[in-house]
């Protein structure tokens, strides 16, 4: 996405805005784990290759946090992702799959290891 920017662009500490706190901001507002209010406002943007909408461009939680499960991963993106149509089919989807991982981890690591 071509963006223009204003060479006096400041904060209001007088330092100069970049192009980096602009895509930071953006970013911030994706995030899943900020859970923002303003990010519907940006599914009316047209998606492209360049779109900070693409779900490729979103960090995996195991990216991250190396400590969560791959499983747990795919699942958050999964449920984050721009198209409905690739999403899981609903919250029983999501349990089920829930306790599959905690049934694979306890089976792995033990009952009295697993965090419920």
């Amino acid at each position: 996405m071509p963006l223009a920017s204003r060479d006096d662009a400041r904060w209001s500490d007088g330092v100069k805005v970049t192009a980096h706190d602009f895509e930071y901001a953006w970013r911030r507002v994706l995030r899943p784990s900020t859970a923002s209010k303003s990010v519907a406002n940006l599914y009316t943007l047209k998606k492209s290759e360049n779109s900070l909408l693409v779900d490729d461009l979103m960090p995996t939680p195991h990216k991250v946090n190396p400590s969560v499960p791959e499983p747990l991963s795919n699942l958050v993106m999964e449920c984050v992702r721009v198209n409905p149509l690739k999403r899981p089919k609903g919250m029983n989807d999501v349990a089920r799959r829930l306790e599959i991982m905690r049934h694979v981890l306890e089976k792995d690591s033990g009952p009295d290891t697993v965090a419920v």
